[in-house]
C-alpha cells in the first residue's frame, strides 16, 4: 500500500478500527481507537501528504464470536485508500544490456589464403610480377604515365622522384587493386547475415550488429559502428573489424614484391626497349617502391587523404606484421573491437575464401564469400 500512496495524486485513507469481544465493552472501543491510530501514525511516518478524513474505532460493536473468541479477524483495522486520480504508470523497465559477441574465427582461412597468395605469386613469370607489384605499389587509375617513368629507369633513364612519384600517386589513387574477399567491406554481408547474426535472435555472433541495419548499401558507416560488433572477426584470439585484418593482405602482397625486386637479376636483351626486359635489383627506384617503407607511406597518404579520413596505425601495424612475420603473424596490438567477446558458432569455413590482386586476379572473377 506504501508504493501505491506514494505514486497516487492527492491520495486519502479513511481507516476503521475493531476490536474482539473479549474484554469491557469501553476498553475494547478506546482499544480500537489506538489501533485506527498505530495505522495512521505508520503511514504518515511513510508518505507525506495523505489525509485521513474519516478514522473511526467500532470497538466490539461489529464483531461476532464468543465473548473469548479473540481471533485475528474480529481485531483488525480496514483502509479505504482514495485519490482524485491514477498513479502515474511505471517506467518502463530498461532492454538489457546488450551481449557484445565477435564474429568468426577465421585464423585459419585467413593464413590458407595469405599463404595461397604466396605460392601462386612465385609461380608467376616476371613480366606478371611485374604487373602485380605495380598495380599495388604505383596504385594509381591512369598508370601510363606513372609506370612509364619508373619502367624508363629501368632503361638508364632519368631517375624519378620519390616524393613526385607520391605525390601522384596521392592525387589519382587507385584502392581496389587487392583485397581477402572475405575481409573485403563491400562483400561482409556474411558476417551480418545467418548463420553469423539472425536479426530474429540478436545473434549469436557479430552482435550487437550494424546501427544501420536495414541499409542495404555495403559502405554504409554503420556496419564499422565501433559501438557494434558488426564486420567482426576473430584472428588469433583478438576481436578486429574484418577490413583491418585485410591489411595483412598487403603486407604478404608488399613483402612478395620486396623479396623478388630483391632478387631479380635477369639477364637483359640489351637490344630490347622493353623496360621489363631488364633487371630490377640494380634499379634503386624501383628497390624503393617496391619496399615496406614506400607502402607504409601509400597507407598513411589514403587514410589522410582518402574519401574517408581516418588514422592509419591499425592499417600499418597488420602490413608490417605480415611483411615481417609471414601468414601467422598478427599485430602486437589488442584488436580495434576489444569488448566484442568470443563465443562458440561457426566459423570462416562457412564461406568461400578468395583474393583479388589487379590485374592478374581480377574482382569480377573473384568467388564471393558464400
Amino acid at each position: 500500500m506504501i508504493p501505491l500512496l506514494r505514486n497516487a495524486a492527492n491520495p486519502w485513507v479513511d481507516v476503521f478500527g475493531y476490536a474482539s469481544r473479549s474484554g469491557d465493552a469501553q476498553f475494547n472501543k478506546r482499544l480500537s481507537d489506538q489501533r485506527c491510530q498505530a495505522v495512521v501514525d505508520h503511514i504518515k511516518a511513510a508518505v507525506s501528504g495523505v489525509s485521513f478524513p474519516q478514522q473511526f474505532g467500532y470497538g466490539e460493536s461489529q464483531s461476532g464470536g464468543r465473548d473469548n473468541d479473540n481471533d485475528g479477524y474480529w481485531r483488525a483495522v480496514e483502509l479505504y485508500v482514495y485519490a482524485t486520480g491514477r498513479p502515474p504508470a511505471p517506467a518502463p523497465t530498461p532492454p538489457p544490456a546488450p551481449n557484445f559477441v565477435c564474429g568468426p574465427d577465421v585464423t585459419t582461412q585467413v593464413r590458407e589464403t595469405w599463404s595461397r597468395i604466396q605460392v601462386e605469386f612465385r609461380a608467376r613469370s616476371r613480366r606478371d610480377k611485374i604487373s602485380l607489384c605495380n598495380e599495388i605499389l604505383l596504385p594509381v587509375k591512369d598508370p601510363a604515365g606513372l609506370v612509364k617513368e619508373v619502367t624508363d629507369s629501368l632503361l638508364g633513364g632519368k631517375v624519378p622522384d620519390l616524393n613526385a612519384l607520391l605525390a601522384k600517386v596521392r592525387a589519382h589513387a587507385k584502392i581496389d587493386g587487392w583485397d581477402v574477399i572475405p575481409l573485403y567491406q563491400g562483400a561482409s554481408e556474411w558476417l551480418r547475415t545467418p548463420p553469423i547474426f539472425d536479426p530474429a535472435l540478436n545473434g549469436p555472433m557479430a552482435t550487437p550488429s550494424s546501427s544501420d541495419y536495414a541499409n542495404p548499401d555495403p559502405f554504409a558507416a554503420g556496419h564499422e559502428d565501433e559501438a557494434t560488433c558488426s564486420n567482426t572477426v576473430q584472428v588469433a584470439g583478438q576481436c578486429w573489424l574484418n577490413g583491418s585484418v585485410n591489411y595483412g593482405t598487403y603486407g604478404i602482397m608488399v613483402r612478395l614484391c620486396s623479396e623478388f625486386a630483391a632478387s631479380d637479376i635477369f639477364i637483359p636483351n640489351t637490344l630490347s626497349k622493353n623496360p621489363f626486359d631488364h633487371p630490377l635489383k640494380f634499379n634503386p627506384v624501383v628497390r624503393a617502391i617496391y619496399s615496406l617503407l614506400w607502402a607504409t607511406m601509400l597507407i598513411k597518404a589514403y587514410k589522410k587523404f582518402g574519401n574517408n579520413p581516418e588514422g592509419a596505425i591499425i592499417p600499418v601495424a597488420w602490413t608490417k606484421a605480415t611483411f615481417e612475420g609471414g601468414p601467422a603473424a598478427t599485430p602486437g596490438l589488442t584488436g580495434n573491437r576489444p569488448k566484442c567477446q568470443f563465443s562458440a558458432g561457426p566459423d570462416g569455413s562457412i564461406v568461400t575464401w578468395d583474393y583479388v590482386w589487379e590485374p592478374l586476379k581480377p574482382r569480377d572473377a573473384a568467388k564471393l564469400p558464400k
